[in-house]
């Protein structure tokens, strides 16, 4: 049996200086991507999510760090303290990573619902059920990463992680899995649904003529939709690939390298995703609301003055509903 305390061979030092310059060119991508974030937009929402974005780099560059250190460490003295260290620094930033990364789809899906009448301020009851659907299960799942894990330290230098009880595997995995599936179908509903008509949109007492949007304006919705779903279900990836190994090891513990890799992974694929979004992204505009003329009158029985009707599309259902069915 090889003692702990035997100085590593030269290819082992080798192998975690590769880490280590690992480590570090991914933190100066992380830093590119937090440069990138800081493009400029309009609105509290996007300003939010770019907040989120940069906080995500950050968070990101200080792990890839730190962990780099740790891994140093580890070529030094390899101690069971050590290990624990690497297990809670993990999970720590592992856990704030992906809390920024809810809060970014969170705004994401407030912007996308409010575009489609389906919430008007964060503190409807949808945008509340939303937040409550995450975060009320995340607060048992804190729980289960903290109080119970178990680490092992094995001959030859071999720091191997793990979570004591299978269960508290299982309820990550589903946690992580549904709501991944629910973000997703947050973001398609609104495409899926039936699309309202002109009296559920506009009411009698509040004559405004809202232009509905071109059929290329709802296309681009559409895939903006699509390609936010789908990108939520990458960011999910790499934890449910990591929890599902983690459940078919034969000791429910692997090594401490692959732990810190997919957490590393994890962290930078969220990094890049919303800092890239934030880059491209266009703030949405907002149909066009016209409204009649002041002392025009608002009953439904008084159209809207020919004006303010010229602004809608010929044949538009919504100015035929103001004008009694009058083509402009």
């Amino acid at each position: 049996m090889v003692p702990l305390s035997t100085p590593q061979s030269i290819p082992e030092m080798a192998q975690l200086q590769v880490q280590a310059l690992i480590l570090l060119s991914l933190t100066l991508v992380t830093s590119l991507f937090a440069f990138i974030s800081t493009s400029s937009h309009t609105g509290q929402s996007a300003v939010n999510r770019k907040i989120a974005a940069m906080l995500m780099c950050l968070i990101t560059m200080l792990f890839l760090i730190t962990i780099t250190t740790v891994a140093v460490g580890f070529s030094v003295n390899l101690s069971a303290s050590l290990c624990r260290t690497t297990y809670i620094l993990s999970a720590t930033f592992w856990l704030a990573g992906k809390t920024l990364l809810y809060l970014w789809y969170a705004e994401k899906l407030f912007l996308d619902w409010k575009f489609h009448r389906l919430s008007t301020s964060r503190w409807d009851a949808v945008y509340c059920i939303n937040h409550m659907l995450m975060f009320v299960p995340y607060l048992l799942a804190l729980l289960w990463v903290f109080n119970g894990y178990d680490t092992e330290l094995k001959p030859g230098r071999d720091c191997r992680i793990g979570i004591k009880y299978t269960p508290a595997v299982c309820y990550l995995l589903a946690y992580i899995s549904l709501t991944s599936v629910y973000i997703t179908l947050s973001f398609l509903y609104p495409q899926l649904r039936r699309p309202r008509t002109p009296q559920d949109q506009i009411f009698p007492s509040h004559p405004a003529v809202r232009i509905p949007p071109s059929k290329r304006q709802r296309r681009r919705r559409r895939h903006q939709a699509f390609l936010y779903g789908g990108l939520n279900l990458l960011t999910s990836l790499p934890p449910i690939g990591f929890l599902s190994a983690l459940l078919l090891a034969p000791d429910g513990m692997l090594s401490w390298w692959l732990f810190v890799s997919v957490t590393a992974a994890d962290l930078t694929l969220a990094s890049a995703v919303a800092s890239l979004v934030c880059w491209a992204e266009r703030e949405r505009v907002m149909p066009e609301v016209v409204m009649p003329a002041f002392g025009a009158g608002c009953g439904r029985q008084k159209p809207l003055c020919a004006e303010c009707a010229r602004h809608g599309r010929r044949g538009s259902s919504v100015v035929q509903w103001f004008t009694g069915g009058l083509l402009l």
